[in-house]
């Protein structure tokens, strides 16, 4: 299902994606006034807090126009700015399960040996063995 942050209020669902989460589209452009900017990190708010299981914050670093995005900067107040990426934000809850397998595109396939709160272990045998990989990574994809 696909709902707008304005829409979600009262509802809930095991993944919820957040995409988008850069300066001038959260908070929107036009907000300026101190009571604007609160209602936009209220509706963020809300947002975050209707994922059951999974929730993935992101945001592009570039626009379609060329321009240089930046996160937003209601991003900090979720997730230490060390820990953020124009790529990937950050996963609250994870996505992965012991014993899932999983698609890197530096060491190929793998298979999920431990999950923590914001690393898991991936054996990817051979060579490479078991490697430590953070939660917020975008280049490991679940198959």
């Amino acid at each position: 299902m696909l709902a707008t942050m304005h829409k979600v209020k009262g509802l809930e669902w095991d993944a919820v994606l957040l995409p988008g989460l850069t300066e001038g589209f959260l908070p929107i452009v036009h907000a300026t006034l101190p009571e604007e900017i609160e209602e936009e990190r209220r509706l963020l708010y809300v947002a975050l807090t209707r994922a059951r299981e999974q929730l993935e914050l992101s945001c592009a670093s570039h626009s379609d126009k060329g321009h240089n995005n930046e996160p937003s900067r209601f991003l900090n107040q979720i997730v230490p700015r060390k820990n953020l990426s124009t790529t990937a934000m950050a996963r609250t809850r994870s996505a992965y399960s012991i014993g899932d397998r999983v698609l890197s595109t530096a060491f190929g396939m793998g298979r999920v040996t431990e999950v923590g709160t914001t690393e898991m272990k991936v054996d990817f045998g051979g060579s490479y063995g078991v490697k430590t990989w953070s939660l917020a990574d975008r280049d490991l994809s679940k198959l």
